[in-house]
């Protein structure tokens, strides 16, 4: 991989995208980093910092390669339950974008404990499909999955009830989750991004 590397994240706008975007920006600088988001306006002050916004809308995939050409390495943050239904149709286009533009790295956000047959709910089954179409993808793409857990920042509206009843209560029994900020996993991303991918 070339020193000079450029690097992109879709879904910039979002919470996990903007500390992934900051977090770039201040390792590799901004002539290096490429925003992608479906309302580039919202990006407006990254731009005049020098950071490269791109429009890329997963439900428009033609334009999705012109959005990808230049990129070497791309996180690509699974879509929103807005997405439910569509997201497999969604991440199908950007991993056929990527790879028509030549993308050597793509990381993406996905959940842990993933299996056929195993995961239960629409999400946990669109996820694993869509590391199933990456998958076959091996011999001309790069990649690396991130197994995201749940963010720690779910848990706060809850922690006053919480403390108030001495409890924390879920619908989990006696299951366990491993939480971690929207920081951690921004500075993992960042780091499999720039590290070795599958192939």
């Amino acid at each position: 991989m070339s020193t000079d590397a450029t690097y992109a994240v879709t879904g910039a706008t979002g919470q996990l995208g903007t500390l992934v975007l900051e977090r770039l920006v201040a390792r590799y600088g901004p002539s290096r980093v490429v925003a992608l988001t479906r309302s580039p306006a919202r990006l407006r002050a990254w731009a005049e910092r020098g950071v490269t916004v791109r429009e890329a809308d997963f439900d428009a995939p033609g334009g999705l390669p012109d959005a990808l050409r230049g990129i070497d390495r791309l996180l690509v943050i699974t879509t929103t339950h807005e997405s439910t239904g569509r997201r497999v149709a969604q991440h199908r286009g950007v991993i056929d974008a990527a790879v028509a533009a030549g993308v050597a790295h793509l990381a993406l956000t996905s959940m842990p404990k993933l299996a056929p047959g195993h995961p239960s709910g629409v999400y946990a089954a669109e996820y694993l499909e869509t590391e199933e179409l990456l998958a076959t993808t091996t011999d001309r793409l790069g990649w690396t999955v991130l197994r995201n857990g749940p963010y720690a920042e779910n848990l706060l509206p809850r922690l006053t009830a919480a403390v108030a009843a001495g409890r924390l209560v879920s619908n989990a029994g006696d299951g366990r989750a491993g939480y971690a900020s929207r920081a951690d996993y921004a500075v993992a991303a960042v780091a499999a991004m720039a590290g070795p991918a599958l192939r």
